[in-house]
Parts: structure tokens; C-alpha cells; sequence
């Protein structure tokens, strides 16, 4: 392990004015056992070199994967609840990148283990790989729902789970949504199967309801159209609406619209005016 002591106390002279990747060289020079002992000992206390050791790492993996990067991940898996705040931070990006190049089985123990922490911040890890993972076990995703019903996970469970599913546990989820984005692409699934229940969507957040609307090829009336603008007139997301009318050809409602500009925009800087005041 001399060459890993070498590169844990190396430092550049202090005269030097770059060092122009010379970390990460040295890195590159180690077998993929030295480079996985190297990031266990470096990913905690020396960010600068845990760069270059995690490129090495994933290099070998997509060259050929060992047996000594499973055991990599089990050592980091056993720091990752241990350390400190910035320790686990940094175990967890490493396993986080490592899961997007390692094989099913490994990806897997490692999402599990990200979503079963106890912080929120490790578990965001978790929900993100899982949202890029095609072949995800939605097993995990349930026992994090239950375990912490953490917003990022309502989301996943929105994007991956039957439709069915969503309809059963839409109160649930919604109860985590902050967003019209959100409600927006919730009822989006939602619709496909029972479009009768856009009209809780439409006491919710009308401007995403009109956008659902629009989206799945049905329309609102002129009268309903001029009701909705006046009563989201001041909303930051009223683009948003005039897109949906356009979508759905309201041509009598835009052109009103257009007709109320200087009321909308007199509404809207008053708005924007009572944020900044904190109002």
C-alpha cells in the first residue's frame, strides 16, 4: 500500500501554481484493489484526492468488475450511517455514482440502503438513482413511502407506479405535492383511466387543471375560461394558462385575455410587490 500512503500525504510544493491534475494521474497509476482501498481511506477526509479515485473506480468497473469493488461498496455501505454530516455526504455521492455503473444486484443494496437512512438528504440519493433505474425494485420505493412518506418519493411513486395505484393513494400523495407541476402530472396518469376525477384537480390548482385539460385534448367553456382567469389572474404560473387556452383553441377567451392585460398586469406587480414586502 505504499503508493496509496504516497498519494494520501502528498502535497504540492507551495510554491507551485497548479498542480494541473496531477491527484488524479497518480490515481490513474493504481490496480483497482489499490484504487478501492484509496477511495475507502480518502472519500471522508481528502475531497481533492477522492476525485481522481472515484474516476479511477468507476474506469475499472467499466472495464471489468471485480470482486474488490463489491467490497468496496459494503465498506462504504458500513461508513455511510457512522460518519459525520459531511462524512455521510460524501459516502453517499460516492455510492450514488458507483450505483449508476455497477451491475443489478449491487445497484439495488445500495438504493435500498440510501432510502433506508435516517436522513433525508442521503435518501434524495436514493429517490434520484431509482428515478433513472428501469429495472428499479418498487419494493424499496414502498418501504420508504411507509417508512418516512417523504415528498421525493410521492413523486417516484407518481412517475413509476400503476395508475391504479395512484388512484388509491391519491390523498396521500397529494398531501406531499406542493406544486401545480406536480398535481399537474399526478392527474395527467390519473385521467388516462378515470377522467372524472379531474375535478378535484380543478378545486385544487385550476391553472394545472386547464393545463391537464388541454393536455389530454378536452376543453373548458368561455364562460368557465373567464371565471378561471379572473380568479388566478395574480398567479406566477398564469403563462401557464394562456398556453392551455391556446392548446385548446379558445379563441374568445385569449382574445379577452388580451382585452385584461392591464388588470392582469397591475394584479401581478401587486403581487409581486406584497412578496418582496413579505405580505
Amino acid at each position: 500500500m505504499a503508493r496509496i500512503d504516497e498519494i494520501l500525504s502528498w502535497q504540492p510544493p507551495k510554491e507551485a501554481y497548479d498542480t494541473y491534475g496531477l491527484e488524479s494521474a497518480l490515481c490513474a497509476c493504481l490496480g483497482p484493489a489499490e484504487a478501492c482501498e484509496l477511495l475507502v481511506q480518502c472519500a471522508i477526509r481528502q475531497p481533492d484526492i477522492r476525485a481522481g479515485a472515484l474516476r479511477k473506480v468507476q474506469a475499472d468497473i467499466e472495464n471489468t468488475p471485480q470482486n474488490c469493488h463489491r467490497k468496496l461498496v459494503d465498506s462504504l455501505l458500513s461508513l455511510l450511517e457512522s460518519s459525520g454530516a459531511n462524512g455521510r455526504q460524501s459516502i453517499g455521492y460516492c455510492l450514488s455514482v458507483l450505483a449508476e455503473i455497477l451491475g443489478k444486484k449491487d445497484r439495488a443494496r445500495i438504493e435500498k440502503a440510501l432510502l433506508a437512512s435516517r436522513y433525508i438528504s442521503i435518501r434524495r440519493r436514493g429517490y434520484k438513482s431509482l428515478g433513472r433505474n428501469a429495472s428499479a425494485d418498487l419494493n424499496t420505493v414502498v418501504a420508504a413511502w411507509r417508512r418516512h412518506s417523504d415528498p421525493e418519493c410521492a413523486w417516484l411513486i407518481t412517475k413509476m407506479f400503476p395508475v391504479s395505484c395512484l388512484i388509491d393513494n391519491r390523498t396521500q400523495l397529494l398531501s406531499c405535492f406542493t406544486e401545480g407541476w406536480q398535481f399537474s402530472r399526478l392527474y395527467l396518469r390519473i385521467s388516462a383511466v378515470d377522467p372524472s376525477l379531474l375535478s378535484e384537480l380543478k378545486s385544487i390548482d385550476e391553472i394545472s387543471y386547464c393545463y391537464v385539460m388541454a393536455k389530454i385534448g378536452q376543453t373548458v367553456s368561455l364562460g368557465e375560461a373567464k371565471r378561471i382567469v379572473q380568479r388566478v389572474a395574480g398567479s406566477e404560473h398564469f403563462g401557464l394558462l394562456v398556453w392551455s387556452f391556446g392548446r385548446m383553441r379558445l379563441w374568445r377567451a385569449l382574445k379577452y385575455i388580451g382585452a385584461e392585460l392591464p388588470s392582469i398586469g397591475r394584479l401581478q406587480q401587486e403581487v409581486v410587490t406584497a412578496r418582496i414586502n413579505g405580505v
